[in-house]
C-alpha cells in the first residue's frame, strides 16, 4: 500500500520557470497538478524534497497540501511544524546557523579562487539559506571536494544538484540575463552545486520523514531527476526517475548503478510524478 511519495521540484514536479502548469518546454499540462489530486484523494502523504532554501519550498508545499517538506537538499526537515536537521556534527547554535558556521571558514573564497569564472554564488538564491551555500556553474566536484579536504573542511561535501532549475534549458535559473554572471561564456548550461555538511542528503531526510511517520520501506516511493536525487532510492521501495533525465545528465547513469530499485517513468516534469504515483496506486489495487 502507498501511503507517501517524495518528489524533487524543479525539473520533477514542476516545469519550465518553476511552473506546476507547464512541462519542461513550456506548453500548458495538468499532470503534476493531477498527481496531487491523485495521491490525496487515495490518502497519500505528498512530501516535496528540494535543493531549494525553506521559504521557497513551503510555499509551494503548502499549496500543494503537504504538512512535511525538506530543503537545502535535505539539510533541513520539517514535519508538523517542526525542525529537524540532518547536517552531521554541525547544529544551529550561538545566533548562528549552519550556514553562517560555514561560510565562516572562507569556503566561499577558496572555491571561486580556485575555479576561477567556473564558479559562482547563485544569486539571488544564495540569500536566506540556513544549511547549505548555493553556487552554479561547472566544476570537477572530486577536485573540488579534494580542495575542501585540504583545507580543514573534509566534514563538508559539494553536491552537484544538476542543471540549474533541473532542465539543462533554463528553469528558475538567471531571470535577469546572463549578463549578471560572471561565469565564462564557455558554460551553456550551468549547473547548481551545494557546499553542505557531510551527512546532509535527500535519502537522510526521505528516512528521517519516513521513521518519524513510521512508514515502512515498500510504503513510500520517491520521484527526481539528478544525481542527488536517485539517492533518495536508498530510502524508498521505488525511486522513479524523470524521463530523458539519463540521457540529458551525465551525472545520472552512474548514481544508478548504485541502486536496483529504479524506474524509468516516460514522461518528463509533472508527468513523471502521476505516472509514478497512478502505476503505484494501480499496482497496489491489483494485489
Amino acid at each position: 500500500m502507498l501511503r507517501c511519495v517524495y518528489f524533487d521540484l524543479d525539473g520533477t514536479m514542476v516545469g519550465r520557470g518553476g511552473s506546476l502548469l507547464h512541462d519542461e518546454h513550456g506548453n500548458v499540462s495538468l499532470l503534476g497538478a493531477r498527481a496531487l489530486e491523485a495521491a490525496h484523494r487515495a490518502g497519500v502523504e505528498v512530501v516535496p524534497v528540494s535543493g531549494r532554501r525553506r521559504d521557497t519550498v513551503r510555499e509551494p508545499g503548502r499549496a500543494m497540501g503537504a504538512t512535511a517538506y525538506a530543503f537545502e537538499c535535505g539539510g533541513g526537515l520539517v514535519v508538523d511544524g517542526e525542525d529537524y536537521w540532518q547536517t552531521g556534527d554541525l547544529f544551529p547554535e550561538n545566533g548562528q546557523n549552519v550556514h553562517e558556521q560555514i561560510t565562516s571558514r572562507g569556503v566561499i573564497e577558496l572555491l571561486t579562487h580556485h575555479f576561477d569564472g567556473m564558479i559562482e554564488l547563485h544569486t539571488p538564491w544564495h540569500v536566506g539559506r540556513e544549511v547549505s551555500v548555493l553556487f552554479r556553474g561547472e566544476i570537477d566536484t572530486l577536485v573540488a571536494q579534494q580542495l575542501l579536504n585540504d583545507h580543514g573542511s573534509s566534514d563538508l561535501r559539494i553536491v552537484d544538484n544538476g542543471f540549474i532549475g533541473g532542465l539543462p534549458t533554463g528553469g528558475t535559473g538567471f531571470q535577469g540575463g546572463r549578463g549578471e554572471s560572471t561565469l565564462d561564456p564557455s558554460i551553456e548550461s550551468p549547473r547548481s552545486y551545494h557546499l553542505t555538511p557531510e551527512g546532509t542528503s535527500k535519502a537522510a531526510a526521505v528516512d528521517r520523514h519516513r521513521r518519524i511517520r513510521g512508514y515502512e520501506l515498500d510504503e513510500v516511493i520517491s520521484v527526481g531527476d539528478s544525481a542527488e536525487d536517485v539517492g533518495m532510492a536508498a530510502a524508498s521501495g521505488v525511486f522513479w526517475l524523470v524521463g530523458g533525465a539519463e540521457e540529458k545528465d551525465g551525472a545520472v547513469g552512474p548514481a544508478m548503478l548504485e541502486h536496483d530499485n529504479i524506474r524509468v517513468a516516460e514522461g518528463g516534469p509533472g508527468e513523471a510524478v502521476y505516472e509514478a504515483i497512478v502505476t503505484t496506486l494501480m499496482a497496489g489495487n491489483e494485489t
